[in-house]
């Protein structure tokens, strides 16, 4: 069989297949992480700072992440010592965050960057970065910051200009703040976290340092099925499905929750590394699968960011728009 489960409760214990399934059809935005449960939001947020010792009930928990994580605290985050020319500015393109789906935002409200940061920044500085945050949890400044209602960390993300490839990139800065949503196939590696509704996934790929990635690791954080870990070896199966519906297949994952899919998203294993992708890689899931930006990753035309309720539609305004895009924004 390619898939095993194990219980947290007993270390020792007989790894098992049959998994006892909850029900919880409350549909909670991916970032809305933790939202009713603090230790946990604790725990996960140590995990991604490196320093998790202990799970939400106070037992032994503890996962190498030196290679893959490490998220500031935010005090010691430095910012680049640089400026960007005038000439970069106003001769590259710039970034249109749209937004899209919010609680706390004006739906359609549009933020535009440049190769210098955020145009109207409360920030104003040139050094082609900007941060979103919420100023009432600091004295940090911010280039935007969310409403106070929202769950947002003081400084939450960011996203850098890289003129060398004149590409915009998005990066969490809270560990537990920025989600993107897959519309592509996406890589996964040793600590990777992506969500669906309600449900949180750790991934731990134990030898991908060796460069032998047979072993994949699911460990449910948060949700449906919450503390059961998922083993699969790639040498008896390549494709994990996870789904609403029952199966007695081993290389299927039930979340039994009425706003999952019944494929909402598949793991396959090919030239030898492990790919993610939303539903079934052809369809979308309902309410789509999304993974935490926890390196700086390239902002695409289309892409989806979340933070909190609020999730922003990334576009670009080319040089020779610009003029039309402003006049856009006037008539609306």
């Amino acid at each position: 069989m390619g898939c095993c489960e194990s219980s947290d409760s007993d270390p020792k214990s007989t790894y098992i297949v049959n998994v006892s399934h909850g029900r919880n059809s409350r549909l909670v935005p991916p970032t809305e992480v933790y939202e009713e449960d603090t230790k946990n939001s604790e725990t996960i947020h140590r995990l991604y700072s490196g320093h998790l010792d202990k799970d939400s009930k106070g037992k032994s928990f503890s996962y190498s992440n030196k290679s893959r994580f490490s998220i500031p605290r935010m005090k010691e985050l430095k910012l680049p010592q640089r400026v960007i020319s005038d000439y970069l500015i106003q001769s590259r393109r710039k970034l249109l965050l749209v937004v899209t789906e919010a609680k706390f935002l004006e739906l359609g409200t549009r933020l535009i960057i440049n190769p210098g940061g955020l145009e109207g920044s409360e920030r104003a500085s040139k050094d082609g970065v900007v941060l979103f945050g919420n100023k009432s949890k600091s004295n940090l400044p911010n280039d935007f910051n969310f409403p106070d209602e929202e769950k947002i960390g003081e400084r939450h993300f960011e996203i850098t200009y890289d003129e060398e490839t004149d590409g915009y990139y998005c990066k969490d800065l809270f560990g537990s703040g920025l989600f993107i949503k897959i519309k592509e196939e996406f890589q996964l590696r040793n600590n990777s976290i992506f969500s669906f509704v309600s449900s949180h996934i750790l991934v731990k790929i134990p030898n991908e340092a060796k460069n032998n990635e047979n072993i994949i690791i699911l460990k449910v954080l948060y949700g449906i099925n919450k503390g059961k870990e998922y083993i699969f070896d790639s040498s008896k199966t390549t494709k994990i499905t996870i789904g609403r519906l029952p199966s007695n297949d081993s290389s299927y994952i039930q979340f039994e929750d009425e706003n999952i899919s019944r494929v909402q998203c598949t793991i396959i294993y090919k030239e030898e590394i492990w790919h993610l992708v939303d539903s079934n890689g052809e369809l979308n899931s309902m309410n789509g699968t999304w993974f935490i930006a926890d390196e700086h990753i390239l902002i695409k035309e289309g892409m989806i960011l979340r933070a909190g309720t609020t999730s922003f539609e990334c576009g670009f305004i080319e040089l020779e728009h610009e003029e039309e895009q402003e006049e856009e924004n006037i008539n609306l």
